[in-house]
């Protein structure tokens, strides 16, 4: 197939979804329109690359100009994730403005995540959001999710240092799972939760049920930090909870326990008034056996 003049061979080969990153195998030395050699990082002994699909798929297993390409271990930039397990990426631009709810639409039906919603802290100008669909743990987290897990993904947004409190107020992602999958694994939907690997942990964010159809439950999950996640099911499981970016409140202890109150101690009021009347006494036995 020709993707902007390169012949290149895809996976998948057919039904290339819109706005989406494929893994595309070129020759050794392809060249661009422009005669511009094509060094894509070998793989498996071939050289890869991947390739964004235009906001409208051809629907005949080929796209034309008007996506973006990018290379590397991480498959776009900006993603440090492993080239190998990227099940698949999407990504689309949207306008962030102060105060204003900003709603990202995802529409791939291999993608668990259905939206992401920003409201802007400023006005930010257009700033992307992509999804990485995981073949399993994120190879940028060293322990894999608690519970059962139904799908890993990671969250960009914007470039480098973008998500912070300066320019993000809050966050939403709704997310979807098939209702098979709860009743083959005996999960119920209270216990499904959105996790996030908060840099030494999984930490659970606060996620709700929002509605379900004949295939899917489908739910939400407030947060204003992106990275690593995990949909999983988290039934017995005691994982801390993520109550701001940077900032983990850990699961309360079993009902009824506290801690011991600290008793604070102080010296005797009296203590002080003994002593100096002891002295006195002293010093007048010693002067009378003096005389």
């Amino acid at each position: 197939m020709t993707y902007s003049g390169v012949t290149a061979v895809f996976t998948p080969a057919s039904n290339l979804a819109a706005s989406t990153i494929y893994t595309a195998t070129i020759t050794t030395g392809a060249k661009d329109l422009a005669g511009n050699i094509l060094n894509g990082t070998t793989l498996n002994g071939s050289k890869v690359w991947t390739f964004t699909t235009a906001a409208t798929s051809s629907g005949g297993g080929s796209s034309s100009g008007g996506g973006s390409s990018s290379g590397g271990g991480g498959g776009s930039s900006g993603s440090a994730e492993n080239f190998s397990n990227i099940v698949l990426k999407e990504r689309y631009d949207e306008t962030i403005k102060k105060d204003m709810v900003t709603t990202y639409k995802f529409k791939n039906s291999s993608n668990p995540v259905t939206y992401i919603k920003i409201t802007g802290n400023v006005n930010a100008g257009v700033i992307n959001a992509a999804v990485e669909v995981l073949k399993g743990t994120s190879t940028l987290v060293n322990v894999a999710a608690p519970g059962t897990v139904y799908k890993n993904f990671n969250v960009w947004i914007g470039t480098s240092g973008f998500v912070s409190s300066k320019n993000i107020k809050e966050g939403a992602i709704g997310f979807r799972i098939l209702s098979s999958w709860l009743t083959d694994n005996g999960v119920a939907a209270g216990d499904v939760k959105l996790v996030r690997w908060d840099g030494t942990k999984w930490v659970q964010l606060e996620t709700v049920t929002i509605g379900k159809d004949s295939t899917y439950t489908n739910f939400e999950t407030k947060t204003t930090a992106f990275g690593n996640f995990a949909i999983a099911g988290l039934k017995g499981k005691i994982v801390p909870t993520a109550t701001s970016p940077g900032e983990v409140k850990e699961t309360p202890g079993p009902a009824g326990t506290t801690a011991p109150t600290p008793v604070a101690t102080k010296e005797s009021p009296g203590f002080g008034l003994v002593f100096v009347s002891a002295a006195i006494c002293l010093v007048y036995l010693f002067s009378r056996k003096r005389r």
